[in-house]
């Protein structure tokens, strides 16, 4: 995939390097100008681009060349603006099927599939509450890092995302009470998995019957709980900001999306969380 700037306008790299990092400073701000961006954007490391001409906005990329636009959105009439948004535009892949399918998969950003073939990934931010330089620096590295993930995942071939093989999923075992019947009951791989506690009850515990399934290709993964990797994996409550519920924790950011699979499954299976 072609990884290019938003169509918000065209931009030069500068090529300087970034000096000063900013992104220790913890001042509550409630609206950004076009300088306010560009000093975030250098600070965090990135090379800067142009400003957006006719927009509160800066073009700029990062260290692997992908290029995105940094936009001010809600703006008044001194041209400060209360909501941020982060752009990045992929070339020639834009189709609903796709644009479902990252958002889908990815909560951490937007998919935006247009007749020409663009499709436009966007994090939008809002600042009437209070944001931090430092949140905002965050959400242009996880709409990045979002955007390097969906591109290792893409599919020439297809248009789609790769589907996960066979041996990378985890199927758990045949310990649910449904298990062996020829029919795969892990609410993983149901779309209305939420709505069946039997279901939820089967996560990683109807193995033989839904590897059996996605093998043949008769259903897909519908919800991946991700790794254990987060620094509050395994404390009894689900982090992953993809669910709500009870057994959902207070953590707002999106720093244990797919990371506290333990957590979430349990809460899943409880139906304390859902999708």
């Amino acid at each position: 995939m072609r990884l290019l700037l938003a169509a918000t306008g065209a931009f030069l790299l500068s090529g300087s390097a970034i000096a000063q990092d900013a992104t220790s400073d913890e001042s509550v701000i409630t609206s950004v100008s076009s300088e306010d961006i560009r000093k975030i954007i250098e600070s965090a490391g990135y090379t800067l681009g142009d400003p957006i001409e006719g927009d509160v906005a800066w073009g700029a990329s990062d260290a692997d060349d992908v290029k995105f636009t940094v936009q001010g959105t809600v703006c008044d009439g001194d041209q400060r603006c209360s909501g941020v948004h982060v752009i990045i535009v992929i070339n020639d892949v834009g189709t609903a099927e796709f644009a479902n399918a990252i958002n889908n998969e990815y909560a951490a950003i937007k998919a935006t599939a247009y007749e020409d073939g663009d499709l436009v990934l966007s994090r939008y931010l809002i600042l009437d509450a209070g944001q931090t330089a430092a949140n905002i620096q965050h959400s242009i590295e996880v709409a990045l890092l979002v955007t390097k993930a969906i591109g290792a995942d893409f599919d020439e071939a297809t248009g789609t995302l790769r589907r996960p093989s066979v041996s990378s999923i985890d199927w758990g075992d045949d310990s649910g009470i449904y298990a062996n019947d020829g029919a795969c009951d892990d609410a993983r791989f149901h779309g209305n998995g939420d709505d069946f506690s039997y279901k939820r009850q089967h996560v990683l515990a109807d193995a033989t019957d839904c590897r059996a399934s996605y093998a043949d290709g008769s259903i897909k993964l519908e919800l991946d709980f991700g790794n254990n990797s987060g620094v509050y994996a395994n404390d009894d409550t689900c982090d992953d900001n993809r669910f709500t519920g009870s057994g959902r924790s207070v953590l707002t950011s999106d720093s244990h999306v797919k990371r506290d699979s333990v957590d979430c499954i349990a809460a899943y299976r409880a139906g304390t969380i859902s999708r």
